[in-house]
């Protein structure tokens, strides 16, 4: 299930399972990585059109496990895009673990350029493996 916002000049577009999100230049995230605090730029509704989380509200910690038990995978919130997210992950990590990182990468995923669904992939895995040695 994913988001719709109220902006009339955002395009809406559903796919095969009828979920649908509206599109928009920036600000969507996915639910992992939202964080308590952060303001929706748009209304979260179900498949069904109904308004689950008004655009505007502060999300809590409840509100964002709500949206995990609704199957809401992500949401458009005010002043932070996916890209910013990354980039300020990358500033905590030094350039040698990502460049080894990237480095065992390369050996499972085949060149990414144009293929945006394994670009995803590789972008989650990145992250997960950046985690597990920040953990570390």
């Amino acid at each position: 299930m994913r988001l719709q916002g109220e902006a009339a000049e955002k395009p809406v577009h559903c796919n095969k399972s009828g979920a649908y999100r509206t599109f928009s230049t920036m600000g969507i995230l996915n639910i992992n990585d939202i964080k308590e605090g952060m303001t929706l730029a748009a209304d979260v509704k179900n498949k069904h059109g109904n308004i689950m989380i008004r655009q505007g509200m502060a999300l809590t910690e409840k509100h964002i496990m709500l949206l995990k038990a609704w199957g809401i995978a992500e949401a458009d919130v005010d002043g932070f895009d996916r890209d910013q997210l990354h980039e300020d992950e990358m500033k905590t990590v030094s350039p040698e673990v990502i460049e080894a990182i990237e480095k065992e990468l390369r050996e499972f995923f085949p060149p990414l350029e144009g293929n945006e669904i394994m670009s995803e992939i590789y972008r989650i895995t990145k992250k997960l493996k950046i985690k597990q040695v920040m953990e570390s």
